[in-house]
């Protein structure tokens, strides 16, 4: 089993004033958008029960705070405001741009991806911050995430276990399957638990490998005749294995 470091960020980009009473795009903005600041750090306090360690980006006001939370929690200073203003500015230009607004889906108009440049231009940092913490030697697990600020809104978002740890090992390099071969068990878990269909395929594919394997190692043994000492190591594998 392997533990993953979280990366994620945090900037007070005004969400606990997007209120309903707020209009954007000409109507008013939808009640779930508005989110205070002390609601993400609940949210956040939540995720810190996890036991790994957390790499959190954010701005010099919030980072003592944010600090303060767990020992698990490493803070970095990173005034996004600032040092992307240009990117910030040519985001505000496009989402206010007549040709862009007019392309917008009627039902989408009021979401933040079409008028926050700030919500844009954090969610465009994702990849940047966690390989920023990769190149600064903060993360000191094999692996790491990103994983929303605010994502652990209730107990079911966060292990019962406390501990986020996932086997990253193909999911069965014996019995001569490629596809058991080249998919790791995290990733078919994954795929099972968000109910897609492509870890039902390689579930299926899987298990009709390893029957079709299981089948053909009995009858090498019943020609070699260990047949049944075969059987009695297998029984106990298999059990083991479920």
């Amino acid at each position: 089993m392997s533990k993953i470091s979280i990366v994620t960020a945090f900037y007070d980009i005004g969400r606990g004033d997007w209120s309903t009473s707020t209009e954007k795009n000409g109507g008013p903005l939808p009640h779930y958008l508005q989110r205070s600041v002390d609601k993400y750090i609940d949210h956040f306090k939540r995720m810190c029960e996890i036991d790994t360690e957390i790499i959190v980006y954010t701005s010099p006001d919030m980072a003592p705070r944010l600090a303060a939370i767990s020992p698990n929690v490493k803070v970095v200073e990173y005034d996004y405001f600032n040092i992307h203003k240009e990117l910030r500015d040519k985001i505000e230009a496009i989402q206010t741009s007549p040709e862009f607004v007019k392309k917008i889906n009627p039902y989408q108009v009021r979401n933040p991806e079409y008028w926050s440049k700030d919500y844009v231009g954090v969610t465009s940092l994702k990849a940047f911050y966690v390989a920023d913490a990769f190149e600064r030697g903060l993360i000191t697990n094999e692996f790491a995430a990103w994983v929303d600020f605010g994502y652990c809104r209730d107990d079911e978002h966060i292990p019962l276990t406390k501990k986020w740890e996932y086997d990253f090992s193909p999911i069965d390099e014996q019995i001569g399957c490629e596809m058991s071969a080249f998919y790791s068990k995290a990733y078919l878990r994954h795929l099972l638990k968000a109910k897609e269909y492509l870890g039902l395929t390689i579930a299926s594919v899987h298990n009709l490998a390893f029957y079709l394997w299981l089948v053909k190692e009995a009858r090498k043994h019943i020609l070699s005749g260990d047949f049944v000492s075969w059987k009695n190591e297998m029984v106990i594998q298999l059990q083991h294995r479920l």
